[in-house]
């Protein structure tokens, strides 16, 4: 990607501020900790997510989660329908993604070393259970 993914210093070229560069360097140097506070770019990168040009409270900002891969459908065994969690849980604005994410239906459930954004099961009744043969 060129000098678009700056790893170290202030590469006027980055797509990232000089302070996120420094904080990308430090982050990508170790294995992403999905309990940590910090958040993975290299996923996000792979899903070819920028930071944020708008103006207001959300510039510079990255998405929070992006579609799960097939290998990891494969590899933790969740949903066709779920969604990487980019922050790790202790990030300051990681309550902010799991609010959002229970917006829109979904709930964070963690699966091996990582955390997922997957759809809300919808709890059964016990009508329903005995009904359906569970």
């Amino acid at each position: 990607m060129g000098g678009s993914n700056a790893t170290s210093g202030n590469d006027p070229k980055s797509v990232y501020s000089p302070e996120v560069q420094m904080d990308r360097s430090r982050v990508v140097s170790a294995p992403f900790d999905a309990d940590g506070s910090d958040y993975d770019y290299l996923s996000a990168e792979t899903a070819g997510y920028k930071p944020s040009q708008e103006e207001g409270p959300n510039k510079g900002h990255m998405g929070s989660v992006r579609k799960s891969t097939s290998e990891e459908i494969e590899k933790y065994g969740v949903p066709q329908d779920s969604y990487l969690l980019l922050k790790g849980a202790k990030h300051p604005t990681h309550q902010m993604a799991v609010d959002s994410e229970a917006q829109r239906g979904f709930e964070i459930i963690k699966y091996g070393d990582r955390y997922f954004s997957v759809p809300k099961q919808k709890p059964v009744s016990s009508w329903d259970a005995i009904n359906s043969g569970l």
